[in-house]
């Protein structure tokens, strides 16, 4: 690569004239319809699908990763329920009325997920208020999910289920006009690792207010009938890789496993059409072979990578950074939401990206670190993971969040600079240095040939220990930090001229005489 921001650029200007708009709508919707369900006999299909897909445009290495879904295998603490396969599930009202309020057929979120299966037959009882002392053998309701009530304690209590009219405060909230007709999506109300009978409905802020007055005037009968398998068994994630000339990888990443198209099915769908470009142009030799192996992965949010960097291990030890997508092409204006790296992490990779999207004027912000599909940004992995997440939407998490919502003009203007970013990446060479050697540095014991390079680089001979800068820098030198991280760090602690080519050399220098070793990758 040579003169970056004119790389940048132009590659921008390649790939962004391949990007399909098209496909990607395409695309999304396969994904969306696959996965609006949340049922584990669809999320099967769409993702053997996809694995499809990548073979048939040519990637390399197209597979399915499996991951034991037994709500028991620990990543850390961290497991992955056991597969839930939804036939049906509808709830009506009985008394004072007939009338049918949720129904999985028509709504998919009205059924919530991970609701354990009524008897055969059904379940006909009391609905009462969240309030109600006495809740044994009766339905619950109320406006919460899994954060305002804990539904562990609501099952000990006795119910026999709950519904809930709540809409998350990310989406605005049940006071929000747009959402009185919309019915939220409870991924995490019921929790599946310790959930024994309890099954639940969601219904929407106007359903929710009629049933609050049938409340106020006597007694409410409902009846419920939840047809679902729950077994331990396996997921599988498609994924596959556009082959560079090394095995150092560069992981791409979207989360599937998500009711909406905006969360997340465009994602997904931009990350296949961008690496359908990518590996269409250097095939046909319009771009270089990358440096590093890049790779697509479909994942489950968060316990899928932390699954995925204990299960494939020898695959994580090889990623050099990644980059992962959420919630990102919805209708109107878009900013590029680019989530903090932590502290404790390398920073090299969010660098580059801030560079690309500077080198194209592209709005963006820095929002707080948060818990996504990133957990190997844990030093002891070290694999700097970027997120570009929405912390909330028009439709985040409804079934607002359609098709509708998609933007193709902002799908492909997302995908044009991802494309850019994962091949910078890709071709981008980091110096990972790594002090050898305790205490501070000094420079007493050269022989003649060593003494002339130290005197060309410094531009003075050796004298009494050595700078504070350089061996702040060498502190800093534990093979995990960049060089140019390194000198940055420094420049904040202490003043100093010394560029980043000069302590380039200096680091060059001081691997020739075994007191640094520096890893390039």
């Amino acid at each position: 690569m040579g003169n970056v921001k004119k790389d940048i650029l132009h590659l921008h200007k390649l790939v962004s004239k391949n990007i399909s708009g098209k496909a990607i709508m395409a695309y999304t919707r396969i994904f969306w319809e696959g996965c609006r369900y949340s049922s584990s006999d669809k999320y099967e299909k769409v993702h053997l699908w996809c694995k499809n897909e990548l073979r048939r445009k040519g990637l390399a290495k197209p597979e399915l990763l499996s991951f034991p879904a037994d709500g028991k295998t620990s990543f850390g603490g961290i497991c992955i329920p056991k597969n839930w396969t939804a036939k049906s599930g509808v709830l009506r009202i009985i008394s004072p009325y007939k009338e049918t309020i949720a129904d999985y057929s028509k709504i998919p979120n009205n059924l919530i997920l991970y609701s354990s299966p009524t008897p055969i037959g059904g379940f006909t009882g009391e609905l009462v208020g969240l309030e109600e002392k006495d809740k044994r053998g009766k339905v619950v309701f109320g406006s919460f999910i899994g954060t305002d009530v804990d539904i562990i304690e609501l099952e000990t209590s006795g119910a026999m289920g709950f519904v809930t009219d709540k809409i998350s405060a990310g989406a605005g909230g049940n006071r929000a006009a747009k959402n009185r007709n919309a019915v939220d999506w409870h991924n995490f109300t019921i929790n599946p690792f310790y959930n024994k009978k309890i099954w639940g409905f969601a219904v929407t802020p106007a359903q929710g207010d009629k049933i609050r007055k049938l409340l106020s005037k006597g007694k409410v009968i409902v009846s419920a009938k939840v047809d679902v398998k729950i077994e331990a068994g396996k997921i599988n994630f498609p994924t596959a890789v556009i082959k560079g000339k090394t095995n150092k990888e560069i992981l791409v990443d979207a989360h599937s496993f998500e009711q909406g198209a905006n969360d997340n099915a465009v994602s997904s769908a931009i990350l296949l059409e961008v690496f359908n470009r990518l590996n269409r142009l250097i095939k046909e030799k319009k771009l270089p072979v990358p440096d590093k192996t890049i790779r697509f992965l479909l994942s489950f949010e968060t316990r899928g990578m932390q699954a995925y960097i204990y299960k494939y291990s020898e695959k994580i030890r090889k990623t050099v950074s990644g980059i992962t997508l959420d919630l990102t092409a919805e209708k109107g204006k878009y900013i590029f939401p680019l989530c903090e790296t932590p502290g404790s992490s390398p920073r090299f990779a969010e660098e580059l990206f801030i560079k690309v999207l500077k080198t194209l004027k592209k709005p963006y912000e820095n929002i707080p670190y948060c818990i996504n599909d990133s957990p190997s940004d844990d030093p002891l992995v070290n694999s700097p993971m970027l997120a570009l997440v929405k912390g909330s939407a028009y439709s985040w998490h409804t079934t607002l969040d359609t098709i509708d919502t998609i933007s193709q003009k902002i799908a492909s203007e997302i995908a044009g600079v991802i494309g850019t970013y994962i091949y910078m990446a890709a071709n981008t060479k980091e110096i990972f240095p790594l002090k050898t050697f305790r205490g501070y540095i000094g420079f007493d014991n050269l022989n003649e040939k060593q003494l002339n390079e130290y005197k060309r680089i410094s531009g003075f001979s050796p004298w009494w220990i050595s700078p504070e800068w350089l061996n702040l820098a060498l502190f800093y030198s534990n093979g995990k930090r960049t060089l140019k991280e390194i000198h940055q760090l420094v420049a904040k602690e202490i003043k100093n001229n010394t560029t980043y080519e000069k302590l380039e050399e200096i680091f060059k220098f001081l691997e020739k005489l075994g007191y640094v070793s520096i890893e390039v990758k």
